[in-house]
């Protein structure tokens, strides 16, 4: 909110046919370690499907969705601001966290970005057990990782 009250920016907009989500800038380049409810430094820091948990949206996709709107915006190491949008269209209803996460992840790769993460952090997940999607030390510096990330999903029931 404004200093006059004005709402600026909401975290989640609801309504029977549209829901909005909202991640909040920066949110996703903090150093959290997820142990619970209670975040502390540590492991969640640039992982997207924990933070799409934490703002409820895997949750409003389970009651079903015919769009899903993505949008992304962040600053990458040069300080210029990049924006990215993704539409959805899910052929079933099945899924859809998976089909939410996965397309984000590879439109951000194609795109030549990804989230603010170490990598140490991709050698301690390539280390628990193979990736579901695959990242070569080589492509993991060929990306260029956003900060201040904010991530808008939209979806259209």
């Amino acid at each position: 909110m404004s200093a006059k009250g004005k709402i600026l920016r909401t975290l989640a907009a609801t309504t029977p046919h549209l829901v909005t989500k909202f991640i909040a800038a920066g949110t996703l380049d903090e150093d959290w370690e997820v142990t619970g409810d209670i975040a502390k430094s540590g492991h969640a820091q640039g992982l997207l499907r924990y933070h799409l948990q934490t703002i409820n949206a895997i949750s409003a996709l389970n009651k079903g969705a015919k769009m899903i709107e993505v949008t992304i915006k962040g600053r990458d190491t040069q300080e210029k601001t990049q924006r990215l949008k993704i539409l959805i269209e899910p052929e079933s209803q099945r899924d859809l966290d998976k089909l939410l996460v996965s397309r984000i992840i590879t439109a951000m790769r194609e795109a030549g970005l990804r989230t603010n993460y170490t990598l140490d952090m991709l050698k301690a997940a390539k280390a628990a057990g193979p990736l579901t999607r695959r990242l070569s030390y080589q492509k993991f510096r060929e990306l260029e990782p956003l900060h201040d990330l904010e991530v808008i999903v939209t979806i259209h029931r």
